[in-house]
């Protein structure tokens, strides 16, 4: 069995993100993480979870890094005796908020992967998206994460932006393989409803051969794919639970959960898939 948790609070909104993230509801941190727990006391009866039974916990988002160790504190204790002892627990982070404090907090708590939404080494790109970090403070966190001894360290690239060229995107995959990270996943740019973006929707180019030099790049160092964003001398488990159609605990306002033929939404009816 899987956990996922969502995470909603952003430092800023991404002009291609259509998450369910805010930007503007930090005074609230305390009660959700509090909600997060009562979600997750009921969820896991519903999946009549046993002890040792979680494979592996995704804290996703939103930006896990906006929200304090200590308010994850009470739900790693909650989870502990759920959880296999070689689990696989990742959390996603921006470089901003990432800091050696926050990193050091989650990892004394169990976390043994840590994904970094970098997206870019370009300093332009990066301002053009809407990210809060700038490619030295990407570079320092994945450092820092490394330095603190996490096992897994992973980072996220998004490529057909407008203007982006074999050149750039390479540059990003050579300072991506010069840091110490055994996994990364690569994002082809969408454009959804309801984004920034969505009112410029020609700032996603139409390049195919842009995914194929992308994916080319990655490989040729060593990363292989398995699935179709994902690239890495190490698999995440958590991923590949979802294709080879786990059951999986959504908790949070923006996470769906999966049981047996079952979807479960938040705040709706569940729904049958078959």
């Amino acid at each position: 069995m899987l956990v996922y948790i969502h995470i909603p609070y952003c430092d800023s909104k991404c002009h291609y993100c259509s998450f369910n993230t805010y930007v503007d509801k930090f005074d609230t941190r305390q009660d959700y993480m509090k909600a997060l727990h009562k979600q997750l006391s009921f969820e896991l009866e519903r999946f009549s979870a046993k002890e040792n039974s979680i494979e592996t916990l995704f804290i996703g988002g939103g930006t896990p890094s906006t929200v304090a160790p200590e308010l994850y504190a009470p739900i790693f204790a909650f989870l502990k005796p759920y959880l296999q002892e070689e689990a696989e627990i990742t959390t996603e982070a921006n470089p901003n908020s990432a800091t050696k404090e926050w990193l050091s907090g989650m990892r004394d708590l169990g976390v043994n992967r840590v994904s970094f939404g970098v997206q870019s080494f370009n300093a332009d790109k990066l301002k053009a998206l809407n990210r809060a970090h700038d490619p030295q403070q990407a570079k320092d966190a994945i450092l820092y994460a490394k330095s603190l001894g996490f096992t897994h360290l992973s980072l996220d690239l998004i490529y057909n932006y407008q203007g982006d060229t074999k050149t750039l995107l390479l540059n990003d995959i050579v300072q991506a393989f010069a840091l110490p990270i055994d996994h990364i996943s690569a994002y082809e740019l969408t454009i959804e409803a309801g984004t920034k973006f969505s009112d410029t929707p020609e700032v996603r180019q139409e390049n195919e051969d842009l995914a194929f030099f992308v994916s080319d790049e990655i490989e040729k160092r060593g990363f292989k794919a398995y699935e179709i964003s994902n690239f890495g001398t190490y698999q995440s488990k958590h991923n590949k639970g979802y294709w080879e159609i786990k059951n999986y605990i959504g908790a949070g306002a923006g996470a769906v959960g999966f049981l047996k033929d079952t979807r479960f939404y938040p705040q709706t009816a569940h729904r049958k898939l078959y």
